[in-house]
């Protein structure tokens, strides 16, 4: 009941629920977990941080249990307290019996595996991912999980818990899809706090962080003071790859979140590093277009799509212009852009490269080649772009 009323957006009558559940059955971490995620949703931060001791203590009776248990502790950023947890849950009797719901035996291992991740232990990481799929080998988490564990440091995403529609209430999720008039999708949300968001960005995938730090600037741009911190704490923190946080700090620079000479501590992977975001302002005189007037409208139909997210329509379209017009260097340049989009950023690196090539006084080329090299860490060739 407590988990339909918070789906139903009726938060207080499901806060009441979990309490009374949780009071009258002190093992029930399904209660105990909803209303420590509920508390942090409504922006109790101490009260919800104030569970995570009976959350971490109390021994859980099934699996269904320690799912709840660790998704609210994780949620809480308690990833040490959680890998306790899941290594009690292994030694307790109805671990044993995992052929008879494998499927939540997956989520577990899962969920074990993620705990690993976050705590430096990648190879037990990988391990339980490998046996959550030969539980269910659909479980696509453990597949984007392991995937991401391959790339290199800096590309890494983290280790995710759970998809982003497992964090809001479900009704929530048509109006944010279909957008509606106005801000009705971020009006559906203002219930949200910024400790809920900054806690989901944390453990959320791409889509989670890109989604959250823009519903944050958006408060720091309506005067919430508060959602400055949140964001300075995720452009610092590990989620999300290098280029993601690089590419927050650039959104942070010019919502005047962080100055030009403000130093930050970015994580790259591996290490953090001081730098300072000076972001890219490009100005030069208009450069003719090589395109028939034809021709630029289908550029324009590229753009368009690019701007409505529809990729594949976008790519199609400029595939096709790099035949029909091989010497026009923003063609490249447009093309390179949907690689980048599509985290294929050797690709971009490799289109950019050939647009210089045609035309090398292509100035948005050359500081967008230069850019791809400062994401990657090589400020020498950026430099030699630049001079």
């Amino acid at each position: 009941l407590g988990i339909c009323l918070f789906q139903a957006g009726r938060f207080d009558e499901a806060l009441q629920c979990f309490n009374e559940s949780w009071h009258s059955e002190s093992k029930n971490l399904i209660a105990l977990s909803g209303m420590a995620r509920l508390l942090l949703f409504l922006g109790e931060e101490d009260r919800a941080l104030g569970l995570s001791a009976p959350l971490s203590n109390t021994l859980a009776v099934r699996p269904e249990d320690a799912i709840g248990q660790l998704t609210g502790l994780v949620i809480l950023g308690k990833e040490t307290e959680a890998l306790e947890v899941f290594n009690a849950a292994r030694e307790l009797p109805w671990w044993d019996n995992n052929s008879e719901n494998v499927h939540s035996f997956a989520l577990l291992n899962h969920m074990g595996a993620v705990c690993c991740a976050r705590t430096g232990d990648t190879a037990r990481a990988k391990m339980l991912w490998h046996e959550a799929l030969s539980q269910n080998s659909n479980l696509l988490l453990a597949k984007e999980n392991l995937a991401d564990l391959n790339n290199a440091p800096k590309e890494r995403n983290g280790a995710w818990l759970l998809p982003f529609y497992e964090y809001l209430p479900s009704r929530w999720m048509d109006r944010i899809r279909r957008g509606g008039p106005g801000n009705d999708a971020i009006t559906v949300l203002e219930p949200i706090s910024n400790t809920y968001f900054e806690a989901i960005c944390r453990i959320g995938d791409e889509f989670t962080l890109n989604f959250c730090s823009m519903q944050l600037i958006n408060r720091f741009e309506q005067s919430d003071p508060e959602a400055e911190q949140s964001l300075l704490t995720l452009l610092e923190g590990r989620q999300g790859s290098y280029g993601d946080r690089f590419n927050l700090g650039s959104r942070l620079l010019d919502a005047g979140i962080i100055d030009r000479n403000d130093q930050i501590n970015l994580w790259d992977g591996e290490q953090s590093h001081k730098i300072r975001l000076k972001g890219q302002m490009i100005s030069g005189e208009a450069r003719p277009s090589s395109l028939t007037p034809a021709q630029q409208a289908v550029m324009g139909e590229a753009i368009e799509a690019f701007k409505d997210d529809d990729l594949p329509k976008a790519k199609q379209i400029l595939e096709r212009l790099t035949s029909e017009a091989p010497k026009e260097p923003s063609v490249w340049s447009n093309l390179a852009a949907i690689y980048e989009k599509e985290k294929n950023p050797q690709k971009a690196e490799e289109l950019l490269t050939r647009a210089i090539e045609i035309n090398p006084d292509y100035l948005m080329g050359r500081c967008n080649l230069a850019m791809c090299h400062i994401k990657r860490g090589d400020n020498e060739a950026a430099k030699n772009l630049l001079d």
